[in-house]
């Protein structure tokens, strides 16, 4: 290395052939020092033997291993370059299938959002019974055909969406059951979503954790217990299994209106034994309170029917977002098997009353409520 007067510094710049180490060693009885810095690609790994590192991340905190070596010394570099791991190419970051049951068939509709290091066909597996209907990607109709069972989606490197729609049998059978699909690798955030008519009633549902539950069950068991229990009193002349059938009934209305009617019961009971004669007033303020409180038991009681007899019970449906109508399941990973939830539902056509019908309930009701009423107020 040749150095013009007063110059500070000298650089250059080679091309080392390309071997497993690299060594480098400090010349000895020279004037002047050396500074080594290694600037390596991310796609190299670099094993560093020798003199002690000075400093290992440069000011933007990259990794440049520094030296600073003094004369004779030396440090080895073993350069490898690591082996590639096969992995999936396709991320689906969310998956939801919807479905829609009507008389005949069942509606369907699957949803993706997924991610592509590179172009590829991307396949799903639709059911047996599956007639498809469309594919868009990106929200743009795009002319692909089923092939059997099989669609396959032409996929671009980067984010995209994917909609697909397809008619199925199983529209009006008692166990609504969600179809086995495939979409073709495994995912995360899969939601299955069951939009019921108006004109089913939901007795079950089951599926992933994360999803509704039909509380009227509970309900039931806790209606039970409590008519057991208030059949044991003596206070009114109603009996468990009056207390059963009146609390079966109350189910269809808010708790709060539930205990209202049985407390409006109760008290009645009272005042059949305990009549306030010490004073006007207080004889006239219980039965104006009575009066009050039986006017609000009658619209609970109109509630309860209308929700039971005139309609589809309320089933008490709740849980990650689902209500009457609308059940919703969620999990968090998946393989390439969309979860498979279950529903037991029945037809409400096969529970209408006629207007005959409807009469009798209603001769029955008002029989046992005339005779409540005497035994109460005797």
């Amino acid at each position: 290395v040749n150095m013009e007067p007063n110059a500070t510094e000298f650089s250059w710049t080679l091309a080392l052939k390309m071997s497993e180490e690299i060594r480098l060693q400090s010349p000895s009885g020279v004037s002047w020092t050396e500074s080594w810095i290694l600037d390596a690609s991310p796609i190299w790994h670099c094993e560093l033997s020798g003199i002690a590192v000075i400093h290992h991340q440069d000011e933007e905190g990259h990794w440049r291993p520094t030296w600073m070596p003094w004369s004779g010394e030396q440090i080895g570099i073993k350069i490898s370059r690591p082996q590639g791991v096969a992995g999936q190419l396709t991320t689906i970051d969310s998956a939801l299938l919807n479905l829609t049951p009507g008389e005949r068939f069942i509606k369907a509709d699957l949803n993706l959002n997924l991610r592509t290091g590179r172009g590829a066909q991307h396949e799903i597996l639709l059911p047996d019974s599956a007639s498809l209907q469309f594919v868009k990607i990106n929200d743009k109709s795009q002319p692909i055909r089923q092939e059997g069972r099989k669609v396959t989606i032409p996929l671009q490197p980067g984010t995209q969406k994917i909609d697909l729609e397809w008619h199925q049998s199983g529209g009006s059978s008692f166990v609504m059951k969600s179809p086995e699909l495939s979409i073709g690798e495994k995912a995360v955030n899969a939601k299955v979503t069951i939009n019921m008519p108006r004109n089913r009633w939901i007795l079950f549902a089951s599926g992933p954790l994360m999803g509704p539950a039909v509380l009227f069950w509970s309900y039931l068991i806790v209606a039970i217990i409590v008519s057991v229990g208030l059949g044991q009193t003596r206070i009114t002349p109603l009996k468990t299994h009056h207390w059963l059938l009146l609390n079966i009934g109350l189910t269809q209305v808010h708790p709060i209106v539930a205990m209202m009617i049985i407390g409006w019961l109760l008290a009645l009971g009272v005042r059949k034994t305990n009549i306030p004669k010490d004073h006007w007033l207080v004889f006239n303020g219980t039965q104006m309170l009575l009066a009050l409180w039986t006017l609000a038991a009658m619209i609970g009681f109109y509630a309860a029917v209308e929700e039971g007899l005139l309609g589809i019970p309320n089933m008490q449906i709740s849980g990650n977002g689902s209500y009457d109508y609308y059940l919703h399941w969620t999990q968090d990973r998946i393989g390439a098997m969309m979860p498979v939830v279950i529903g037991r539902i029945v037809a409400a056509s096969d529970l209408s009353l006629s207007d005959a019908d409807l009469g009798i309930v209603a001769g029955i009701v008002s029989a046992d409520m005339a005779e409540m009423g005497m035994d109460l107020f005797q």
